[in-house]
């Protein structure tokens, strides 16, 4: 079970704001609240993405498919990007993310890969709300059974859109037809993904803490972020947040250098 340490980051971007969220005393988190806000500004610009492909598969009319097939793919190929960037801001908690070397990727399969070497349970995990049926409050979370986006797959997703955003070679086009346009792997691919981001969470490296992330709020339609922690850790929410510099690009902290003593 978790309990609430951050709520109701549900706007666009916002910089300026540079507080610590407290996970145990003397040892303050790098995950801000201007990273949740700028995770949710990404959430929102996937689901603005996926109007995109919506729109043309019902209506692009005068079109011709060929370019409506390639620019719902270009949209498949930003969503990926999206998705990978996501997990970087959200796994600020790891100083490494915020150096150089990850800061300048941008390759969605890159950043994946270089993820799963770091901390491999950094990807989101889909679930379904369980509500009480009196108070209508979320009781539990449990997993989807529907298909949705997984790791491996995003990445041969972003491989894929590299395939048909690009013409190709000579020595392809004289080996092989043309093969036909298949929009059905279009609305399944957006299927997988409406699947893996409507509610997901994200395990930060401290396994006491959580990302809880809602899609579509039911009173405004915005993405919502919780950062919860799970009861009964050392984790004190009435610590207040603390103002701090911008994050450090470089050496660890002592608390993430006695983490990786520690063996976390």
């Amino acid at each position: 079970m978790y309990r609430t340490l951050q709520a109701g980051v549900k706007d666009a971007p916002t910089l300026n704001p540079t507080r610590t969220i407290t996970a145990r005393k003397g040892d303050p988190m790098q995950l801000t609240t201007a990273d949740t806000e700028l995770y949710c500004g990404l959430m929102e610009e996937i689901k603005k993405r996926q109007q995109v492909v919506d729109h043309l598969r019902q209506s692009a009319l005068g079109i011709p498919q060929i370019a409506v097939y390639e620019m719902c793919y270009l949209q498949l190929r930003k969503i990926c990007e999206l998705i990978g960037l996501g997990c970087l801001v959200a796994h600020g908690d790891i100083p490494r993310t915020r150096r150089p070397e990850f800061t300048k990727l941008y390759h969605a399969g890159v950043i994946i890969r270089e993820l799963e070497a770091l901390h491999p349970a950094f990807y989101p995990v889909p679930g379904t709300q369980v509500l009480d049926p009196i108070s209508a409050k979320v009781v539990r979370i449990v997993p989807v059974t529907e298909p949705y986006l997984t790791k491996p797959e995003l990445t041969r997703l972003y491989a894929e859109c590299g395939e048909v955003l690009h013409r190709g070679t000579l020595e392809a086009l004289l080996k092989r037809a043309e093969d036909p346009l298949d929009f059905s792997k279009i609305d399944a691919w957006g299927q997988k993904i409406v699947t893996l981001l409507n509610h997901h969470q994200i395990q930060l490296i401290d396994k006491d803490l959580q990302i809880w992330v809602l899609m579509h709020e039911k009173e405004d339609g915005m993405v919502h972020t919780t950062v919860f922690a799970v009861v009964g850790s050392q984790h004190d929410p009435s610590q207040p947040n603390q103002p701090r510099s911008a994050p450090s690009h470089g050496k660890p902290s002592r608390a993430a250098r006695r983490r990786s003593r520690e063996g976390r």
